[in-house]
């Protein structure tokens, strides 16, 4: 009789789980995958989708907390709800999902989901995202900084690009062509920078990268490979006293006669510079050719210090 009511009361909950679409013996992974597959062609259901990424939710899985909180955002399969947004993806972000935590940075930067617009608590939220490889974080991140410092923008942007973001490369472009006080324009840098981005498919970056190519603008190696005369490093006998350790940097013209033309500081130290410009005065290359027609041609040169 008591095995017969335990049966009872067993069949009972499965089949009230059964009736909400819900499968008791599944994991949260398991539903959120479900969840996942439900949102793509041909068998795409987002209402279904939503059913499966909150019955994991509600177990706790970070990455379904996330993926629900962008469902309400969108409207997609639920209601449109910013504040149930916010909601899930807070749930999210504080258990760590980098995406969440830039969706989150998203909505305080902005002052969406009942949030209160707060730029610091947005910058909180988007360094942990980026801290984590979140693209998206470290965009955001680079975004705000580019009014307040260049370098740390840079830093964001390159830690963007080196995952392969075709925007955070084009920006990167346009920065060393000069394009953000603070920074040192670079030409060479920024036409590798432009070829990436091209690469990647952004083609606002090939009017740019065409107008360096232009230039004969030429990577440093190369040009190291026609350098006829040795380099002698000069060194300045205060910064060897004080064992300054750094280097200095110069985008140069190499004339059709192979001797610098002229050069432009990208990067020194006041003890150093005017010895490095001693340094690579002398030197002489084998004059370029380009498309069969002597050249003149951009380049960089760095001299390294170490005391």
């Amino acid at each position: 009789m008591t095995m017969r009511i335990l049966g009872g009361c067993f069949f009972t909950v499965w089949l009230g789980g059964f009736l909400l679409g819900q499968d008791t013996n599944l994991s949260p992974d398991a539903l959120y995958s479900r969840g996942l597959a439900r949102m793509i062609a041909p068998n795409q259901n987002f209402e279904e989708a939503a059913k499966l990424f909150r019955q994991a939710a509600e177990r706790g899985l970070p990455r379904a907390q996330r993926s629900l909180g962008e469902l309400y955002q969108s409207g997609q399969g639920v209601d449109k709800d910013e504040v149930e947004a916010a909601k899930w993806y807070r749930k999210a972000a504080d258990k760590g999902d980098a995406k969440a935590q830039s969706n989150l940075g998203s909505m305080y930067f902005s002052g969406q989901g009942g949030l209160k617009k707060d730029e610091k608590e947005a910058l909180k939220w988007f360094k942990k995202a980026a801290d984590q490889g979140d693209v998206s974080g470290q965009l955001s991140l680079a975004a705000i900084y580019i009014k307040k410092d260049a370098a740390e923008s840079v830093k964001w942007f390159r830690a963007a690009a080196d995952q392969g973001s075709a925007y955070a490369q084009f920006s990167l472009g346009s920065i060393y062509e000069g394009r953000l006080a603070g920074i040192a324009p670079n030409r060479a840098e920024a036409m590798a920078w432009y070829a990436k981005a091209l690469q990647e498919g952004y083609e606002e970056a090939r009017k740019p990268l065409e107008a360096l190519q232009n230039l004969h603008i030429i990577p440093p190696d190369e040009a190291a490979a026609n350098l006829l005369t040795r380099i002698n490093r000069i060194d300045p006998a205060l910064a060897k006293a004080a064992r300054i350790n750094d280097f200095v940097s110069f985008e140069i013209v190499i004339g059709f006669a192979g001797n610098i033309k002229s050069y432009k500081l990208l990067h020194g130290h006041p003890l150093l510079n005017e010895a490095a410009i001693q340094t690579i005065a002398p030197l002489l290359y084998r004059p370029f050719v380009v498309n069969g027609k002597p050249a003149e041609v951009i380049t960089t040169i760095t001299i390294q210090y170490a005391f």
